[in-house]
């Protein structure tokens, strides 16, 4: 479907609601003026924002062009309806066990009793074990261990006020939020988000704050309220900055937070203001070890890809290498955003090699990341034949559904 057909089905809708631009715009989070944009085709979309805005909307997201895959010819150049639907539904289902996400979700409704000694050391060393595993990519195991790592934060702060206790806690829940946040579990994350927030300002920690501000900013973000989310990051920048910076932890986690602003005023619309921020992050990092810089410029590559210039969200990353970036999830998180940028610029050789870097970097940046995985299935569907797509098929098949 063409960039004005969607356009134009988007306007007939906003119209039939009797929305103004304004108006659709704070529902969608864009700005009246990337939204007319929008609907005069002059912007391109990835599946990624046709969902969210045919979710917003309520209309079924085949309408917007994004149908169901296995109604699609082709996947794999055979012709099989039969194997093909068989490749789509094997392929569609995440693979997280099933069971371990009720586990995780009957947690955050009643958390089951803390398991061994319960101190701030103790439960940052648990935490920092998580970590580690966020860091690997390793989500699978990082989701079995939260149920625990959460109980034992929360038996934490419920004994002290202690802000190195709320403070822990707060982080503990931030880690959880990231990862809900990576395997689609919005609904989910928007609990620890919250709770994260709650035990961070108890701790009066402007650094606690700011970090669990940026876990928020991402929940807002995925709730489709991004000048929301712009919102959260901007107080938590001013908190930060009222500190006078003394610390490389507090630098460090300004730059992160002006990252994160930015990109949700460039999911808001808000281009100037996006860029205008991307580069506080840049002129921040100065002094700071070479890793945070490089993410700084990822974070830029995902900025001009939210306002919908491929271009320059590519000319942003021309430089980055895997080397720059210390853990897998991040080596991943780098081919995953040139991937999506690549996709944008209607590239799908190279957005098929993206994939396939991020696969051989972190299996589950590909197999895990609902978002990464329809552009996987959208790719593999029109362009069955474009190199590195075979490669890509068997990623996602080996992978298998959740059981």
């Amino acid at each position: 479907m063409s960039r004005r057909s969607v356009g134009a089905i988007l306007r007939a809708e906003r119209l039939r609601r009797r929305l103004t631009l304004a108006q659709a715009g704070k529902l969608l989070g864009y700005s009246p003026s990337a939204l007319s944009r929008i609907e005069l085709g002059d912007r391109r979309l990835d599946v990624e924002s046709l969902l969210r805005l045919a979710e917003c909307y309520g209309i079924p997201p085949s309408r917007l062009g994004v149908a169901n895959l296995s109604a699609r010819d082709g996947v794999d150049g055979s012709g099989d309806d039969v194997q093909r639907r068989q490749f789509l539904a094997a392929a569609a289902g995440a693979t997280i066990p099933g069971w371990l996400l009720t586990r995780l979700d009957d947690a955050l409704v009643t958390l089951p009793d803390a398991a061994g000694p319960v101190t701030v050391q103790t439960v940052e060393a648990r935490k920092a074990a998580s970590q580690a595993l966020f860091d690997a990519a390793s989500y699978t195991a990082l989701v079995a261990g939260l149920p625990d790592l959460l109980a034992a934060a929360q038996e934490l702060a419920d004994g002290t006020d202690e802000p190195a206790a709320q403070s822990c806690a707060a982080g503990c829940y931030e880690i959880a939020t990231h990862a809900l946040n990576k395997i689609g579990r919005h609904r989910a994350s928007r609990l620890t988000a919250d709770r994260a927030m709650t035990h961070a300002r108890r701790s009066d920690s402007p650094l606690a704050v700011a970090s669990s501000s940026r876990a928020l900013s991402v929940v807002l973000r995925h709730e489709g309220r991004a000048p929301v989310a712009q919102r959260v990051n901007l107080a938590a920048i001013r908190a930060l900055e009222a500190t006078g910076l003394l610390t490389t932890a507090e630098r460090t986690v300004l730059a992160r937070t002006l990252c994160s602003a930015a990109y949700a005023a460039a999911q808001s619309g808000d281009r100037d203001r996006a860029l205008e921020l991307i580069a506080d992050a840049h002129r921040s990092v100065r002094g700071l070890p070479g890793h945070t810089a490089a993410q700084v410029q990822l974070y830029q590559v995902g900025v001009h890809w939210a306002v919908g210039d491929s271009a320059r969200a590519l000319d942003s990353g021309r430089g980055l290498h895997p080397a720059q970036f210390a853990t897998p999830e991040r080596r991943g998180r780098l081919h995953t955003d040139l991937a999506r940028a690549w996709w944008q610029h209607e590239r799908p050789e190279r957005t098929a090699l993206s994939l396939v870097a991020a696969h051989r970097e972190a299996p589950t940046e590909l197999t895990d990341r609902p978002a990464i995985r329809r552009i996987a299935f959208d790719l593999i569907d029109r362009h069955p034949r474009v190199t590195g797509v075979r490669e890509l098929r068997v990623a996602l098949r080996s992978a298998g559904p959740a059981g």
